[in-house]
């Protein structure tokens, strides 16, 4: 009787742990529909921000926050920009590939060194 107890509270902690894995985690809120067809015709605008340790950008299409980036995004790890130089660099790529309908914007680290944002 003991161990039955047991097994069935082990089968409602499974059965707790499977649902809680399978619940989606909550999503950021999207204001719009940015499809490729119309994202270079929007308003595209970066602004840079300071973090604990470097500088870090925003970019804004119709001023809704697109991108919050806060770190060098190709690296390894959690490092900011050094400069705020160095962030601007790589928000005006973004910006530009997102002008030209590049969405999503990813960019390679060889791609953030030829704009200067790594050094």
């Amino acid at each position: 009787m003991m161990l039955q107890k047991y097994a069935m509270a082990i089968g409602l902690i499974a059965i707790a742990f499977i649902y809680g894995c399978n619940a989606e985690a909550p999503k950021n809120e999207v204001k719009k529909d940015y499809s490729t067809e119309t994202i270079a015709d929007q308003e595209i605008w970066y602004k840079t921000f300071e973090v604990d340790s470097g500088w870090g950008y925003d970019i804004y299409i119709d001023g809704s926050v697109f991108v919050h980036q806060e770190f060098i995004p190709v690296l390894q790890g959690i490092k900011p920009f050094a400069s705020e130089e160095n962030a601007t660099a790589a928000a005006m790529l973004v910006v530009n590939k997102l002008k030209k309908n590049i969405v999503p914007p990813n960019v390679e680290l060889h791609e953030l060194d030829s704009v200067g944002a790594l050094h």
